[in-house]
């Protein structure tokens, strides 16, 4: 098999709801049969669950005690405060991770517990709750550790832990193993008899439904919402499903970020130069998760937590910094090890006869090796594992592609593997470095039977094809309310056919940039590292188009924006 870098998609489109539920759901709610539909593809079906969808209330959470280990976890929290007993937080180093912390921090130390945190150095200790950290808890006088996401595979730390004196409680979202760990309480909705009502909760997530429920067993009149932030910035970040309460949490937590910011994330959109009236989940993706996550990848995270905490703008200042300066930093580490990632596989025929990527360089910085992953997958569209070495030991970082489960991958090749963990798309691992070959075949044989020939390119859902005229603006005020967006609320993805581009031109030599006139207006359109549409157009054809519609702000106008993911030339050329 030759490298073959991603060109095209598969279009797909979403089939059809029942055309009589569609025109129920259009009267209930006073909207369009084309937006009655794209709801009922996104499962909802009713005037509660539109009310719901497009404006979501602190009321709308689920009741905390709904998730299994909660009532446990709760009274040993309330046990420590009355026992004055010391606590730390133990946070992973990704968004997710500190911000879990820094929430879970803010809020223990407003109830009066005597609260500490502790983030694992990557490098040193890696991912999941170490001997180092418990033996610091230990020397801290720590009675109570609480873990935020990470934790629930860690069945022998905790076990230490208990050994000598310490009590656990996990808050983790992650896959369970086949044993728990033995921690006074597990909060995970994943676990075994879990009947919680939505599965897909971030880290941070599961923290807050431990603070919710705190806070409702003590009728505490502390603001729960001033929270929110934290988790909306964890959702976006760890790509979690953008549906049911996260989609409750994100669009709360984005709208708290826009009025009213903490210092810490006040100094990351400045820095960032993102107008915060102006946030969304793409912003923060690209924007302010880079930052926070550089201090974790090249150096200690302990440094994000202490940005998301403070509460002075000099603080924030000097930490945001400090954290620019790393993420450039990091991304000239990421870059050269992306290239010589990219060579090693192109270079070396015998990487790539299979159905994965699996690439190893003893050089490689342990904290770019996921990205370095996420974008092989971009370019390969193949399950792909980046490994390095640490202490004479090869760690990785896993992406999967959407059409199978990395997670059940390294199940099957758990044999071969120290320590895994993860989930279906995202993952990590340590292996003998003697054993990454075998890895590889063991995977590729894996996939053989579950990756078909077709699945090598990726599918770009459709969800309706539309007409450029039905693009008014009763319809972009509707479209533009199905945000905040993320896996399982993508934003909407149209097809129009028989399209031909005016006004076109490349920006810095590789945009293109257009315009389409519909009866109402001209819609300006962009397709990014798109020289070959520019080249077609100019040649007077048509195609048919597959695009999202962005808000594009101008001169302090909202317009519409075509974002042109894909195109084929029509038959009409």
């Amino acid at each position: 098999m030759n490298p073959s870098k991603l060109k095209n998609y598969r279009w797909k489109e979403i089939p059809n709801p029942d055309k009589q539920k569609i025109k129920i759901l259009a009267q209930e709610i006073q909207t369009t049969d084309l937006i009655a539909k794209l709801l009922i593809q996104r499962g909802i079906n009713n005037y509660d669950e539109a009310r719901k969808y497009f404006a979501p209330s602190f009321k709308d959470l689920y009741d905390p005690f709904l998730m299994k280990g909660m009532d446990l976890a709760v009274n040993r929290i309330i046990d420590a405060i009355n026992k004055k007993e010391i606590c730390m937080i133990y946070g992973d180093y990704d968004v997710d991770g500190t911000n879990g912390t820094a929430l879970l921090y803010l809020f223990f130390r407003e109830l009066g517990l005597n609260v500490s945190f502790y983030i694992p150095d990557r490098i040193n200790e890696g991912y999941g709750i170490s001997k180092i950290g418990i033996d610091e808890a230990k020397k801290r006088g720590v009675k109570l550790l609480v873990a935020v996401d990470c934790g629930i595979r860690d069945v022998e730390k905790i076990e230490y832990a208990n050994q000598i004196g310490i009590e656990s409680i996990i808050c983790d979202h992650h896959e369970p193993g086949e044993i728990l760990p033995p921690a006074i309480s597990i909060l995970d909705p994943f676990q075994k008899d879990c009947n919680y009502p939505f599965k897909f909760l971030c880290g941070c997530g599961v923290a807050f439904k431990l603070i919710q429920g705190i806070h409702n067993k003590l009728n505490s009149t502390i603001n729960l919402e001033q929270y929110l932030d934290f988790v909306a910035v964890a959702i976006s970040a760890d790509i979690v499903q953008m549906t049911g309460e996260n989609k409750t949490f994100s669009a709360l937590g984005i709208n708290l970020l826009k009025k009213s910011p903490r210092p810490g994330y006040k100094q990351l959109m400045e820095n960032a130069n993102i107008d915060r009236n102006k946030l969304d989940s793409t912003k923060i993706v690209f924007g302010l998760a880079p930052r926070i996550n550089a201090a974790g990848r090249l150096g200690s995270a302990t440094r994000a937590v202490k940005l998301l905490i403070s509460d002075t703008n000099v603080d924030s200042i000097n930490l945001a910094d400090t954290l620019e300066k790393e993420n450039i930093n990091r991304k000239k580490i990421q870059d050269d090890a992306f290239t010589e990632a990219l060579s090693l596989y192109e270079n070396n025929p015998n990487l790539q006869n299979g159905n994965v990527i699996v690439l190893y360089n003893e050089n490689w910085h342990p904290g770019v090796i996921g990205i370095v992953a996420s974008k092989l997958v971009e370019e390969y569209y193949l399950p792909t594992i980046i490994l390095t070495n640490i202490n004479g030991v090869a760690k990785g970082s896993c992406r999967s592609i959407s059409e199978v489960s990395i997670y059940e991958a390294l199940q099957n090749a758990n044999n071969l593997l120290n320590q895994f963990g993860g989930h279906q798309m995202a993952a990590g691992l340590s292996i003998d470095i003697s054993k990454i070959d075998l890895l590889r075949n063991t995977l590729s044989d894996y996939f053989q039977n579950k990756i078909l020939p077709d699945q090598r390119i990726p599918t770009q859902i459709v969800d309706s094809e539309i007409s450029l005229d039905e693009i008014n603006s009763t319809f972009l005020k509707s479209i533009f309310r199905f945000a905040p967006y993320g896996p399982g609320n993508m934003p909407p993805t149209f097809v129009s056919k028989n399209i031909s581009f005016s006004n076109y031109k490349l920006l810095k030599e590789k945009h293109f940039k257009g315009s389409i006139r519909t009866k109402e207006r001209f819609l300006d359109c962009i397709a990014f590292d798109n020289i070959e549409l520019f080249e077609l157009a100019r040649k007077g054809n048509y195609f048919d188009v597959l695009f999202t519609i962005d808000e594009n702000n101008y001169n302090d106008r909202i317009l519409p924006q075509l974002k042109i993911r894909a195109f084929k030339i029509s038959e009409k050329s």
